[in-house]
């Protein structure tokens, strides 16, 4: 079955507002087996609607349309799809709308624009309203169950999200060649790849005849997966590096404190996030002039005047001054050149240094990224972040 979704309206082609529904759409279909073939966007014009629809009819079995539904003056969605089609309008008693001749109508549960199912030269058209939360109503309750029992040759559908952080989008993909190259070595799965900046996520997807056959395929793609890039995967669905880390410090009794200069306190924000934090996180502070990385962090004058506040010196002081201060197990610190300006020759724009102070000992990481200031920060906090799990993986 080839499926097509045609969006339309001219915010979505001026960058106005993002185009959520297709993304919706597409996922829910994609988690029933059913593979998108085509998407299309088209502005608020009668003859560039039209053109899409017939190009639609030609190339695919099942088309969502949505937009142009409503009661403006650009919504005329309905009246093209009639004329295209060679459709009368004849008014609807329920909904008090003009309705193309033959058309099924949906009621719409949150909304008064009503959904319109037609057929053309074999075609299944589905008109939906643009306003997500009525489109998703209409799509959940009245569409998808239509779709699916036009479907042949039903299988069983199973998926599973893993996140990855540590290895770039090219590297997972060249470990992960097989998925393309060798299928019989796998089964029937299927792997995407979404970047989510700092992050990549992989979906695997697998269908069978029966629960069991999809999930066997499922559990070979998984354990094919790991193999692979195992060392990448920090979580799976809606877990993120400060939960997974959360929930590593909740279990072990371990408490965290940080310093924090160029993330400007972006790490502790993204611990609090984590419902329940306070049981293990402690406070922080944002040391980004050097009297207070002195003053409140202990950071020695000598450490400052020889090695500069940006140098692994300076960030193992401030871990262990954090650590003693809020008397924790753990303190991570970061101070760095988020940029643009304030770099020079031995310390360009980019250079950053991550402390991470243990029971033990203190370490210290540091890199250079090339990267604009909020991408910088995001991509420090991650690694910081990231660095304590990997310990507390090693405990």
């Amino acid at each position: 079955m080839k499926v097509e979704i045609i969006t339309i309206g001219d915010e979505i082609l001026s960058g106005d507002i993002v185009n959520t529904n297709v993304v919706f759409l597409s996922e829910a279909l994609w988690l029933q087996g059913l593979i998108v073939d085509y998407q299309s966007a088209v502005r608020d014009d009668p003859n560039t609607i039209r053109q899409a629809l017939l190009l639609a009819a030609r190339r695919a079995d099942v088309v969502i349309v949505t937009g142009g539904l409503g009661p403006t003056g650009d919504d005329f969605t309905i009246e093209i799809a009639a004329k295209t089609f060679h459709k009368k309008l004849v008014q609807n008693k329920s909904k008090q709308a003009l309705i193309p001749s033959g058309a099924k109508v949906y009621l719409n549960p949150v909304g008064t624009a009503p959904g319109i199912g037609l057929k053309f030269k074999g075609v299944s058209f589905y008109f939906l309203p643009g306003v997500p939360k009525e489109m998703k109503a209409l799509f959940g309750k009245n569409i998808l169950p239509e779709i699916l029992a036009k479907k042949k040759g039903k299988k069983i559908f199973k998926s599973k999200l893993f996140r990855c952080f540590g290895m770039a989008e090219a590297e997972l993909d060249h470990a992960l060649s097989s998925f393309y190259h060798d299928k019989t070595e796998i089964g029937n799965v299927r792997v995407g790849f979404r970047a989510h900046f700092p992050e990549t996520l992989i979906k695997l997807s697998s269908w069978g005849k029966t629960e069991k056959e999809a999930h066997k395929f499922l559990e070979e793609g998984i354990s094919f997966l790991k193999e692979k890039v195992g060392k990448a995967i920090y979580g799976e669905g809606e877990e993120s590096l400060e939960s997974v880390l959360g929930f590593l410090l909740s279990s072990q009794k371990k408490t965290l404190s940080v310093a924090e200069s160029c993330t400007g306190g972006l790490i502790a924000s993204r611990i609090t996030n984590i419902s329940g934090s306070s049981s293990y996180f402690k406070g922080g502070v944002v040391a980004y002039d050097n009297q207070i990385k002195k003053d409140f962090l202990g950071v020695k004058n000598e450490t400052l005047q020889t090695y500069g506040a940006v140098s692994s010196e300076c960030a193992c002081e401030m871990a262990l001054g954090m650590q003693k201060k809020a008397e924790t197990d753990f303190a991570l610190a970061v101070t760095g050149i988020a940029g643009p300006t304030g770099g020079t020759v031995d310390k360009p724009v980019g250079t950053v240094f991550i402390a991470l102070a243990t029971p033990d000992d203190v370490v210290c990481y540091d890199y250079c990224f090339k990267l604009n200031r909020e991408w910088f920060k995001v991509l420090v906090a991650s690694l910081a972040i990231n660095h304590l799990r990997l310990n507390l993986l090693s405990q």
